[in-house]
């Protein structure tokens, strides 16, 4: 029986919860026998459901470093893993510095770790205890994953992590063969964002480029939000002072955000930073007309401005300005985003990337 216990510790899924469900999915029909170890916050809910609804195995146990002492999530994920007995331990972060007991459990335990960073900013607080045990980590896992050459870099200079186990797989999508194309010009156009309502993702950035947008283009467009988060209320409060509360519609979480994206116009993230943000692979997927910010992994998926408009972050002049172009002209995005398809397919491609991580599983499992 090959035997592989997932864990996180991460409170808000997004796409980290995407990530990890596709790898799960994934491995399961491969023949692995999985069990997933995660955090019993409220929002986690929705992945339990998905994965259950798989029939793999999941436990939710307090996970999340403020939500229980050191001594207590040790035992619990030690328990667990002892139970268990895995052939390997492959442990998604949010952070560099997240599911730090997790991966000391596994090598005090002896068992082959391996972990993916799906989140690397230097801006993170990172102090100097915890940037010890992270370049442990570093030197110990059998394989870090990393999803973008940004991210990549930000480890090797920033934090001075030792890559010599590092690798990089890029984020993944079902990449579609056959999508529609749109019609443009069109009368009123919808723009969608999809992202958690938090510092991180820019929302606020978003809102303050609607309200500075010509009064005459604010009746061309309204925008979408799909998402929830502690700034919600701060985001919706802010539209009203903006006086574009008209214009932008909060719509929550969205379980399968595919089903809908098929009906926008124009699809824009805002972030400050990113690991390698899979929302905005699966509006290329669908060739939806994007605009994004220059952080991170977002350059690569957009080569550079090639598949789309990229932005300076915290610039809502820039920001406006780019929606302004789209609506201005809406086929030369369009045919950017169109463009995309062989590039998605040669480094994004769902069933390629994730066999990427199947091999070194099988090969951390022979050693």
């Amino acid at each position: 029986m090959k035997n592989v216990i997932l864990v996180t510790d991460a409170t808000i899924m997004g796409g980290l919860g995407t990530y990890l469900l596709e790898v799960a999915q994934f491995a399961r029909n491969q023949g692995y026998n999985l069990l997933i170890l995660m955090d019993n916050n409220q929002s986690t809910i929705p992945l339990y459901n998905n994965l259950v609804n798989l029939g793999i195995r999941v436990i939710r146990e307090k996970l999340y470093r403020s939500s229980a002492t050191y001594k207590e999530i040790y035992q619990v994920v030690q328990d667990v893993v002892t139970s268990f007995a895995p052939d390997l331990m492959h442990v998604f972060l949010g952070s560099p510095r997240s599911a730090i007991i997790p991966r000391k459990v596994a090598l005090d335990l002896n068992v082959p770790l391996l972990f993916t960073e799906a989140l690397v900013s230097n801006k993170l607080i990172i102090d100097k205890e915890q940037l010890k045990e992270i370049k442990f980590f570093y030197k110990k896992a059998y394989k870090v994953f990393v999803l973008s050459q940004d991210n990549f870099s930000i480890l090797e200079n920033h934090y001075k992590l030792s890559m010599d186990n590092v690798i990089r797989i890029s984020n993944f999508v079902e990449v579609n063969k056959s999508v529609a194309k749109k019609s443009f010009p069109k009368p009123k156009y919808k723009a969608v964002t999809v992202a958690r309502l938090s510092e991180q993702k820019g929302i606020d950035i978003l809102i303050h480029a609607i309200s500075k947008l010509p009064d005459q283009l604010k009746s061309l467009i309204d925008f979408s939000i799909y998402g929830d988060g502690e700034k919600k209320d701060d985001y919706i409060q802010l539209s009203k002072k903006l006086n574009v509360e008209h214009l932008i519609h909060f719509l929550g979480w969205k379980e399968n955000i595919l089903k809908v994206l098929s009906n926008y116009d124009l699809f824009i993230l805002p972030s400050r930073f990113e690991g390698q943000p899979h929302s905005l692979l699966e509006a290329l997927s669908f060739h939806l007309p994007s605009i994004a910010t220059n952080v991170s992994g977002v350059p690569e998926i957009l080569n550079n401005g090639e598949y789309g408009y990229i932005v300076d972050s915290e610039n809502s002049d820039e920001l406006m300005q780019a929606i302004k172009l789209f609506l201005d002209d809406p086929r030369k995005l369009a045919e950017k985003a169109a463009s995309s398809q062989i590039h998605l397919e040669k480094n994004h491609d769902k069933e390629i990337n994730i066999s990427m991580i199947m091999k070194h599983w099988a090969e951390a499992r022979s050693e």
